[in-house]
């Protein structure tokens, strides 16, 4: 019975069994082709442009979403919803505020650091990583992957695992940042009813490589003495 009602619910995250079917053959299809171009990358990278290496996974990505849009009718959850509003402004409120109280207690247990007043990065990385990347990873991994999954088995914990699994995976390493947003993403698709708070969130969470030396410093100086920053950034 909890099961039924659940499915109903959470009817909105359901794809039809084509697109479901379709959905893990590309992502099945990802993996072939992130070994393939390792493969590339190792035997003849510097023939291999740079643009192609920092672009590679989201014009896979721009190809699936398209073949799916165009061939199984898929469409994504854009919903904008007073829940989905509120949702979003909770997030950049919990993830600042968090953040923020987090450098005020290392500031007060190891005194106040000395703010970086460059911000990391260049126009073309803040493009990949605040938008390209979140819009394509969160349609793709959530709004597609995440969906199919839950369409096959109806229940939250297996697609919120594997979905997440799958997301860390496709940044070739063991990435535990990428797992734990995986997981938070998920948990915002399901909880909103809309993809649109799991791109803001992912945005934020990849912008913050770029303020947190600025806005928060005793964080950032305490995570790079810790030697923290490569569990959460890449």
């Amino acid at each position: 019975m909890l099961k039924e009602v659940n499915s109903t619910s959470r009817g909105f995250l359901n794809l039809n069994k084509n697109t479901a079917q379709t959905a893990l053959v590309w992502v099945a299809g990802l993996f072939l082709f992130s070994a393939l171009l390792s493969i590339v990358l190792k035997t003849s990278g510097p023939v291999v442009p740079d643009w192609m290496r920092r672009y590679s996974l989201q014009f896979y990505l721009l190809l699936a979403l398209g073949y799916l849009y165009f061939a199984t009718g898929w469409r994504p959850l854009l919903r904008i919803s007073p829940r989905a509003l509120c949702i979003c402004f909770l997030i950049f409120a919990g993830y600042v505020g968090g953040l923020k109280l987090i450098d005020l207690f290392f500031a007060w247990k190891d005194g106040p650091a000395i703010g970086n007043r460059k911000v990391f990065g260049l126009v073309e990385e803040v493009f990949l990583m605040v938008i390209a990347a979140p819009i394509l990873e969160e349609l793709f991994f959530r709004d597609v992957l995440f969906r199919a999954l839950y369409t096959k088995w109806q229940s939250l914990f297996v697609p919120v695992l594997f979905s997440s699994v799958f997301f860390m995976i496709a940044h070739m390493s063991l990435y535990p940042g990428a797992f734990l947003l995986g997981l938070i993403s998920a948990g915002l698709l399901y909880v909103s009813g809309s993809i649109i708070p799991s791109i803001i969130f992912h945005a934020l969470s990849n912008l913050s490589w770029f303020f947190l030396p600025v806005l928060f410093p005793n964080l950032y100086k305490t995570l790079f003495e810790m030697k923290l920053l490569n569990l959460f950034y890449r």
